[in-house]
Formats: structure tokens, C-alpha cells, sequence
């Protein structure tokens, strides 16, 4: 069975270069897949899901390079780790700072854009503040339209 390697256009790959290099972050060819991944992935996905959807057009990436990859963003402020209420650890692309919402009924993860002055505090009363996290639970708005749409037919 030939290897096949992750084909992106030369172009993706070198903003991807650059975007680490502008952070003063070494870039590799792993991570450039895995930052263009998260850069158009906006489902909040984890580590399993980003290997199981890199691993076919990327057969030499292991589980452990995604998560060491992963870990690597989130120690350099690129990607923030997410940990959901039912444990899992799930991971954004931080281009601003921005809430979440997690839908019950579907479990898809929202971006939800507040004001931003919600982060931009570094203490409370008296407690040093090193991340902020603001995450919502509820229903989504899909899930509610089928939701009444069941109960109209009923």
C-alpha cells in the first residue's frame, strides 16, 4: 500500500509558515496541517476527530503528534484547550476572545461573540485571573426549530 502524503496547496501551507513565524514559533509540516485544520475547523473538534480526519491524507501523524501539536498551540496562546462539562477536551482557534455555547440536545459547541471587555480583566478580588473561560448550556436554535416543528405536526 503506497503512502499517500496530505496534499494542501503550497500557498495554505505557507500562511500557515508564516502565521508561526510572525509568533515566533518554529514551523513544521505537522503543524501547518494541524494549524490550517483548526484555522477551518470551526466545530471545536478534539483529538480524536483531528486525527481521525488527518490520518488518511496524512498517514505518518499519530495520535500522540496531534496531541503534542495541539499542546504546543495551546502552551503559545495559538489555540485554547477546552474543557466541556462532560469532560472532554476540545480545542479553538483564538483569533478573539469569545464565549461558548453547548447545545444538550445535538451537543454541537457555538462561538458566541460577546463583549469583549468580559476578558479583559487580571484579577478579582484579589485572585489573579490566568484564563477565562465563559461557557453556556442550553438548547440551540436548530434544535429548538425541530422541536416546534414536532410539536406542530403532533
Amino acid at each position: 500500500m503506497e503512502k499517500r502524503r496530505y496534499i494542501l496547496p503550497k500557498d495554505s501551507l505557507e500562511k500557515e509558515r508564516m502565521y508561526m513565524l510572525e509568533r515566533g514559533l518554529r514551523p513544521s509540516y505537522r503543524r501547518a496541517v494541524v494549524l490550517h485544520y483548526m484555522r477551518g475547523n470551526r466545530s471545536h473538534p478534539t483529538v480524536d476527530d483531528i486525527y481521525t480526519d488527518l490520518r488518511d491524507k496524512l498517514p505518518s501523524l499519530s495520535r500522540t503528534t496531534v496531541y503534542n501539536v495541539l499542546s504546543f498551540f495551546v502552551s503559545h496562546g495559538v489555540l485554547k484547550e477546552l474543557i466541556t462539562d462532560e469532560g472532554k477536551a476540545r480545542y479553538d482557534f483564538v483569533e478573539k476572545p469569545h464565549a461558548h455555547f453547548r447545545c444538550l440536545e445535538c451537543g454541537k459547541i457555538y462561538d458566541i461573540f460577546v463583549d469583549e471587555k468580559l476578558f479583559d480583566v487580571n484579577e478579582i478580588d484579589g485572585h489573579q485571573i490566568t484564563d477565562i473561560q465563559i461557557y453556556f448550556t442550553g438548547v440551540c436554535k436548530e434544535c429548538l426549530a425541530k422541536k416546534q416543528k414536532k410539536a406542530g405536526n403532533g
